[in-house]
C-alpha cells in the first residue's frame, strides 16, 4: 500500500493545503496546514468573513436520514463485514480520538519527511478497527441512493447516529456538497470554528454561495 496518497492539494486561493495521510484500508490522517503566514492571514479574514454570513442550521442525523429517504429514494442498505468495520474505524477516528493512542501532533508545515514518519507510526487506524462497538454505544447505517448523474446509478450512504458522522461514497460533488449543506453547522460549530464549520464555509464558497 502507497504510505501517502496525496501531500498536498491546494484549494483556488491557495489558502491552505489539505494533507492526507495513508489510503483507504490503512492509518488515515487529514488536516489543514497553512503554507504561508500570508495564506494563514487570508484563511483567517475568509473566516471571520464567513462567520457574518452563516447562521446555525444544524439537523441532527435522524433528520437527514429522513431526508434521504424522502427526497433522495434512499433505501436501506448492507454493509459488508469489512466496511462495517471501516465505518466503525473511520467514526472512531473522527470523534471518538481521545480513546486512541496517538502520536505526537503535527506542527504547522510539515515536511514530507515529516508526514511519512507520522504515517509509519499512527497505529491509530489499526486501533480503531479493533476498538470494541458496544463501548461507544454506536449505531451504523447505510442507504443506497439511486442517481442518473454524471453517468453513476448508485451511491452509498454511511451513517452513525450516536456521533451523527455521514460518509458518502460514488457520489457526485454535487449530491455530496447538497447533502453536507443541508446538514449544516451548529452555534458551537461557528463559534469554535471547528473543522465542519471550515469545511462548510469553504464548500459554500467553491458553490458560489459566499
Amino acid at each position: 500500500m502507497n504510505i501517502i496518497k496525496r501531500i498536498f492539494q491546494k484549494r483556488k486561493n491557495g489558502a491552505s493545503a489539505i494533507g492526507i495521510i495513508g489510503e483507504a484500508d490503512g492509518p488515515t490522517g487529514v488536516f489543514i496546514a497553512g503554507k504561508k503566514t500570508s495564506d494563514n492571514s487570508d484563511r483567517q479574514i475568509f473566516l471571520k468573513y464567513a462567520k457574518t454570513k452563516i447562521e446555525a442550521n444544524y439537523r441532527s442525523i435522524y433528520e437527514l436520514e429522513n431526508h434521504l429517504i424522502n427526497d433522495y429514494n434512499a433505501v436501506p442498505y448492507q454493509l459488508s463485514e469489512r466496511k462495517l468495520e471501516m465505518l466503525k474505524a473511520n467514526v472512531i477516528m473522527n470523534r471518538f480520538r481521545k480513546v486512541l493512542n496517538l502520536p505526537e501532533s503535527l506542527g504547522e508545515n510539515p515536511t514530507k519527511k515529516q508526514l511519512l514518519e507520522y504515517a509509519q507510526n499512527d497505529t491509530s487506524f489499526e486501533q480503531a478497527r479493533n476498538y470494541p462497538t458496544e463501548k461507544l454505544g454506536l449505531i451504523m447505517k447505510a442507504y443506497k441512493l439511486s442517481l442518473a448523474i454524471d453517468g453513476r446509478r448508485e451511491a452509498i450512504v454511511e451513517l452513525e447516529m450516536t456521533s451523527e458522522y455521514m460518509s458518502i461514497s460514488d457520489a457526485p460533488k454535487e449530491v455530496v456538497d447538497a447533502l453536507f449543506i443541508w446538514q449544516g453547522v451548529s452555534e458551537e460549530d461557528i463559534a469554535n470554528e471547528s473543522p465542519r464549520f471550515i469545511a462548510y464555509a469553504y464548500t459554500l464558497r467553491d458553490m458560489g454561495k459566499i
